[in-house]
């Protein structure tokens, strides 16, 4: 019986060597291998994506340099980092050059207080509902660092739209 005991405990050794052979290799050479191809796999598709944005942008080119274009042509850079006062004038210069591009009139423009840091301008105005949506969307900039904090929108005689709107320009401290 002992021939026999031996003959089945190798069989069964085999088999646990075989079994254990086999989930090593799984564990530590396959799995491993999937992983790498699916980061490899994320990878193509992040550069994928990161290079249709670019093909997008170069399609675009055209448009963009004529944004910027118009956006360099009405404010200078360096005003943006003068003392408080000449940045005043800019954006009161920037306000007024906006309205006379979009046709709009404005009647009032003057500062106005903030609990925040910024400069703050209350204006008030009329013109057309084109006009004026217009030149609301050119007035609130993000490169210009100008937010709308408070619109308000008044139909008047005709096709006019009366408008009040208080404009902040985030204030730069030169150092």
């Amino acid at each position: 019986m002992n021939v026999l005991e031996d003959m089945r405990n190798k069989g069964y050794l085999k088999l646990l060597l075989l079994i254990l052979g086999g989930v090593i290799l799984l564990k530590f050479v396959l799995f491993p291998l999937g992983t790498d191809w699916r980061r490899l796999n994320n990878m193509i598709a992040r550069s994928k994506l990161q290079m249709d944005k670019a093909l997008r942008l170069i399609a675009r080119k055209g448009s963009i340099d004529r944004i910027y274009s118009q956006l360099s042509a009405r404010v200078d850079v360096e005003e943006l980092f003068q003392p408080r006062e000449i940045q005043k004038l800019s954006l009161y210069k920037e306000i007024t050059a906006l309205a006379d591009e979009n046709k709009v009139r404005i009647k009032i423009v003057r500062p106005a207080s903030g609990l925040e840091e910024g400069l703050y301008f209350d204006v008030e105005g009329e013109g057309s509902f084109l006009s004026v949506v217009k030149f609301l969307s050119q007035l609130e900039n993000p490169y210009t660092q100008n937010y709308i904090q408070e619109v308000v929108l008044t139909p008047s005689t005709g096709k006019k739209i009366l408008f009040r709107l208080k404009i902040k320009r985030e204030f730069y401290e030169k150092d």
